[in-house]
């Protein structure tokens, strides 16, 4: 942290970087709460142990921590690390009042350098953020460094092309779905964080974890799906998240194709297709577990 913001002064770029961290928290807020029952169904399926110690591996603002720390309380504990300072800030407020609080630590932390001894952790889950490492399989070898032996890893990423909107004309789901594979071909790059992203990792963890020695691997697809009526929080997120496709697509489509995906997500437009009785929407996300021997 520089010396300006310890003393409550931000200079430009450090401002912006909180901003852009505030939005992505409350983007990540209707993200959670959108997917809140399948995640419960996730953490079920790591069948964790009471008396476990977790690692929440790139926690972001600490949504998971209290449903991990249900399943190893009493004597179990959850650390979550997480590179952005404002995630981990919100993380703290957030999980403050949790009954295991005591149980609950956040910390500021490198991926790649994990500030943790070898062998400390039964179990380290990784939620929704490999689609920003180029190299996961050399980052899977320093989260073993960290598990115990006999200990495991889990992953869990969507795959962005698996997408479903309805109603909607499927064609044109079809043409944005290959347009954003064109962008992200040319240029592999998230906005608004402008670093890699990898869309389609989903399909790849159980192979890294294959290629880094983890044994007894196991990897469930969930189907996330949402109909009407629609609460905002599943709203805003199905919104920003038609909203992202065009962004990075947009380049690889005609102006025909631009309105037509506009129209069907801005609550304006006669052609907006989530009020209609017959919504339904559709994506997938995926988990492997794997064994440190």
């Amino acid at each position: 942290m520089s010396e300006n913001k310890e003393n409550g002064i931000m200079n430009e770029q450090e401002e912006e970087t909180s901003i852009r961290s505030m939005k992505s928290i409350g983007w990540l807020l209707d993200h959670h709460k959108t997917k809140e029952s399948d995640r419960q169904k996730m953490i079920a399926d790591l069948t964790l142990n009471p008396g476990d110690h977790i690692l929440d591996l790139g926690c972001g603002p600490g949504l998971w921590t209290e449903s991990f720390m249900k399943e190893v309380a009493p004597e179990g504990r959850v650390t979550g690390i997480d590179i952005d300072p404002d995630y981990i800030q919100y993380a703290k407020t957030y999980n403050h009042t949790s009954q295991y609080s005591d149980k609950i630590t956040f910390e500021v932390g490198n991926f790649h350098e994990i500030p943790y001894p070898n062998h400390t952790f039964d179990m380290v889950f990784c939620g929704n953020f490999f689609q920003f490492v180029e190299e996961p399989e050399k980052l899977l070898e320093e989260i073993k460094r960290v598990t115990k032996k006999g200990g495991r890893i889990s992953e869990k990423s969507f795959d962005g092309s698996a997408l479903i909107f309805h109603p909607m004309d499927s064609v044109l789901i079809h043409r944005v779905l290959t347009a954003t594979a064109h962008s992200l071909a040319e240029n592999p790059v998230c906005p608004p964080f402008n670093c890699y992203f990898d869309n389609y990792i989903g399909r790849k963890n159980r192979g890294f974890f294959r290629k880094s020695g983890l044994a007894d691997i196991t990897t469930c697809a969930y189907a996330i799906q949402k109909y009407f009526p629609l609460s905002e929080p599943e709203r805003r997120y199905i919104e920003n998240n038609a909203r992202w496709y065009l962004d990075i697509a947009r380049d690889f489509l005609t102006e025909e194709d631009i309105t037509a995906w506009t129209d069907c997500f801005d609550q304006n437009s006669d052609r907006y297709i989530m009020d209609s009785e017959d919504f339904y929407y559709c994506m997938v996300e995926i988990m492997s577990i794997g064994t440190h021997e």
